[in-house]
């Protein structure tokens, strides 16, 4: 088995930076390595303000469990599975960091190219700033939530989207929530001051559009939002993608993040694997 890897310059190759990514980078038994075209971790769901359902660690595995753990210790996430998301995004990068994990960010995945040979695998081109380096991988799994590795292969209609803001308000306001009103929803953070709020929007929206709604529906808010600022607006969508795996090719696996009903459920996507890269 050692001397079949040495074909390899990577035996798993995992697009995305993601919770989903860093569970199976955490979970592997053998090399992987990240790429990200951005600077972020966990962006499908922090950097987008996606709360996402009650953060349990119930059967999401062995490192969700241990997170969930760290995170309750710090006093980011509640009992009842509310989330500080602006208090997750130093404890991620810590994980990241204290596993040692092979993160490459500023990564473009430029091309994909089957091998010939019955062994399988790819050959892929990478671009960052430093120019284009060229891999040939056992395996690639994609966590991104519009498979960035195979553009046009996500649905084509479009990957449902919504646009989420941070809220604060005095805890009495507080109590006024969850509000849910023509497919916008508000769910509370881990502090009675802190709230998410999220919009639906149009899959073809680009930005733009995206925050010109969002601003639109909040300069006439219902009145149990009144006593709600809008403190920030995320800086990137939160996608809804079909739950994964979802084959693309022989050992080339879709597994978006953003599917997971949360991020714990995400970090602990090794659970939909038997064998790296063989959906269950």
């Amino acid at each position: 088995m050692a001397q079949a890897r040495t074909h390899w310059d990577i035996e798993t190759l995992i697009v995305g930076a993601t919770f989903a990514g860093i569970g199976l980078a955490l979970g592997t038994k053998a090399g992987a390595l990240i790429v990200d075209r951005e600077i972020t971790v966990g962006h499908e769901f922090l950097y987008a303000y996606k709360h996402g359902e009650d953060w349990r660690a119930d059967d999401c595995g062995r490192f969700a469990a241990a997170f969930h753990g760290e995170l309750v210790e710090r006093g980011l996430l509640t009992a009842e599975g509310r989330a500080h998301l602006g208090g997750v995004i130093p404890a991620l990068y810590r994980l990241t960091r204290d596993a040692k994990l092979p993160v490459r960010f500023l990564t473009e995945l430029a091309s994909v190219e089957p091998l010939e040979g019955e062994a399988g695998g790819y050959a892929v081109a990478l671009f960052d700033p430093s120019g284009f380096r060229d891999l040939r991988v056992r395996r690639i799994v994609d966590t991104t939530s519009t498979c960035l590795s195979k553009p046009g292969f996500a649905p084509a209609a479009g990957v449902p989207k919504r646009v989420n803001a941070l809220l604060h308000a005095s805890a009495a306001e507080a109590a006024r929530l969850p509000v849910e009103a023509d497919g916008c929803r508000v769910e509370r953070g881990r502090y009675d001051s802190e709230a998410y709020f999220s919009l639906p929007v149009s899959p073809q929206d680009d930005w733009a559009a995206a925050r010109a709604k969002l601003h639109a529906f909040w300069a006439a808010k219902p009145e149990a939002l009144q006593g709600w600022t809008l403190a920030a607006v995320a800086d990137q969508f939160d996608a809804t993608p079909p739950a994964g795996p979802i084959a693309i090719g022989r050992d080339w696996t879709w597994l978006p993040s953003a599917a997971f009903p949360q991020p714990l459920a995400a970090l602990g996507a090794e659970a939909s694997f038997s064998e790296w890269g063989n959906a269950v």
